[in-house]
């Protein structure tokens, strides 16, 4: 393990918090300066919401966000506390396993998480879920990229957990779960981006056509029962509950109250 068998868990936990934080912080509001201060008059972005945020819902936004990385450490402390019992099948040593199984681990943790993040997320709209995991992020009829994990507390630990498993279930060096999450971040905060920052054609086209873009999730912001995907449109188009992009006539409706 290097490095990380010299610290005690108290510095990872604090050192992973710091990554977290930072990390959020430099991605998403570095979009929202660039995207919504700088660059949405220039290029004519087309905006998802009519009028401009308010101060509020960014704040919101924000300190849920906080709230979420901070129970994010639960799956470190997991893996770092029973990484030699046997329970988890993270290794430290690159040598271990090829780099073509490294290569290939990460693509298997892609597809993981997005199976279980559409099943969950789709659960978290059950009725009798909704207002317990899900409601807090749904606050955000018009969401900014700050709302890319502006979750309840239970929705955050659903959402940590897929990590967890992922450890049980799959050999993978530590390494790719750090670049993975990042990953995560960029299509999260992408998604709640509140603006299409490529053109129609550019989505269209391949591969970028089998991904979810903002105005896709920016339906699901506003009407809530479709467009449950966090990466790929692939479970929604299995399961039927892939509605398409928003346009901009939705924004003369009013949101959906029911959850599906």
């Amino acid at each position: 393990m290097g490095l990380i068998e010299e610290l005690s868990m108290p510095q990872i936990l604090s050192l992973q918090w710091l990554m977290n934080i930072s990390r959020y912080f430099i991605v998403v509001g570095g979009s929202y300066l660039l995207f919504w201060k700088y660059l949405k008059n220039k290029f004519n972005f087309k905006v998802h919401k009519p009028t401009a945020h308010k101060k509020k819902d960014i704040q919101r936004e924000i300190l849920y966000s906080i709230q979420t990385l901070t129970i994010f450490l639960i799956p470190t402390f997991l893996i770092i506390t029973f990484s030699k019992s046997g329970v988890f099948q993270v290794y430290f040593d690159l040598n271990e396993k090829s780099m073509g199984w490294y290569a290939l681990s990460y693509i298997l943790v892609f597809f993981f998480h997005d199976t279980y993040f559409y099943w969950t997320h789709r659960l978290m709209h059950h009725p009798k879920l909704y207002k317990k995991f899900h409601y807090i992020h749904h606050k955000s009829i018009y969401p900014t990229p700050f709302a890319a994990f502006a979750f309840n507390a239970s929705e955050a630990i659903v959402e940590s957990f897929v990590f967890v498993l992922i450890a049980m279930i799959i050999p993978v060096h530590i390494s790719v779960l750090v670049l993975f999450t990042l990953f995560s971040l960029l299509m999260n905060v992408y998604g709640h981006m509140g603006m299409d920052v490529l053109s129609e054609e550019t989505q269209n086209s391949w591969p970028l056509k089998y991904i979810n873009h903002p105005t896709h999730h920016a339906w699901h912001h506003r009407h809530f029962n479709g467009n449950y995907g966090l990466y790929l449109k692939l479970w929604d188009k299995l399961m039927g509950t892939w509605k398409g992009k928003l346009e901009l006539k939705d924004n003369k409706k009013k949101p959906m109250k029911e959850v599906a």
